[in-house]
């Protein structure tokens, strides 16, 4: 039996241990950081399809859209909808979105605007026409995370929402 094998033996391993390790600190940091982060993606997510549905029925719903050009300290154009029953707008803006209408009888002011926080969020609208009349919305949503390099857009989505669908079902 040599004496001291196993020490200079036992030296070896931790050197590769410590190498290994020294590897994998950075891929660990990457999983470490990224699962929190794409659970808050996910949630804000699922906050942006909850607007969009209720987007969807008021859109759907509608008699007329039109596109409110706001100024400077607007911060956001408005999407007005008319509604049979009266008006109702959406405001896009990053990381946030507002639903204001008017007060009917029965509703509390807390009713007639529903704001949806979303952090990170991105929202890019535009009516489309047809001969002149607004037929339909067009709406980009995303989530922006912030890398180590640059800001990059997670869960992009695009939605064509069209105008009046539940109005012409119902004269059928």
């Amino acid at each position: 039996m040599r004496k001291g094998a196993f020490i200079i033996e036992m030296i070896g391993i931790m050197a590769i241990m410590v190498l290994v390790a020294a590897i994998l600190v950075k891929p660990m940091q990457n999983v470490i950081r990224d699962i929190p982060q794409q659970y808050r993606d996910y949630q804000a997510n699922s906050v942006i399809s909850g607007m969009l549905d209720d987007l969807r029925k008021d859109v759907e719903a509608s008699t007329g859209m039109i596109q409110y050009k706001g100024n400077t300290a607007a911060a956001a154009d408005m999407l007005v909808i008319d509604l049979p029953g009266g008006v109702i707008s959406y405001s896009f803006a990053a990381g946030k979105v507002t639903r204001s209408c008017d007060l009917s009888e029965g509703m509390t002011p807390s009713d007639a605007q529903i704001t949806w926080d979303i952090p990170g969020s991105t929202f890019d609208w535009k009516l489309r026409n047809h001969k002149g009349k607004p037929v339909a919305i067009e709406i980009s949503t995303g989530i922006n995370r912030r890398t180590q390099s640059r800001v990059k857009t997670n869960l992009k989505n695009s939605h064509v929402i069209f105008a009046g669908i539940n109005i012409f079902q119902e004269q059928l």
